[in-house]
């Protein structure tokens, strides 16, 4: 089977991948590597973690460009850093796509209130997953 390769702007993307859940970061890792991605990919299990590679990144004039952040985290929701990243000028453009075990319909009203640009439910499938990818990317990066 043929993989869809990566649009050429999102391939050598820098990415933030948000979970605490080890399989998850990696499978959402492997979902773009496997289509030619050349980019940075930064991994963090916490809000902490994921708080301070945004900070290490904008100190190195680095800008993430994608945010895959998983809902609940050890330390809080991941949409209190959709909003604190919404709310930071430099950061405004990033691509954000939350991925949550939670189906309430509220749950997802307040993702999107905060500035997801969409989410995906867990269990993670590689070819959604992808799509969701594209999705969020082609928003706010449509060239």
């Amino acid at each position: 089977m043929v993989l869809q390769p990566l649009p050429l702007n999102l391939k050598q993307a820098k990415v933030l991948i948000v979970d605490d859940l080890t399989f998850y970061a990696s499978l959402m890792e492997q979902t773009l590597m496997k289509r030619g991605f050349e980019g940075k990919i930064h991994i963090a299990n916490s809000l902490k973690g994921a708080a301070d590679k945004i900070q290490q990144c904008l100190e190195n004039d680095e800008i993430i460009d994608l945010l895959i952040t998983d809902l609940h985290l050890p330390d809080g929701l991941g949409t209190r850093l959709v909003k604190k990243i919404r709310k930071t000028k430099v950061l405004e453009n990033m691509a954000i796509l939350l991925v949550t075990t939670n189906e309430e319909s509220k749950t997802v009203v307040e993702a999107f209130e905060a500035g997801i640009d969409n989410y995906l439910f867990k269990p993670l499938d590689d070819a959604k997953l992808f799509e969701k990818i594209l999705f969020v990317w082609n928003k706010r990066h449509p060239n």
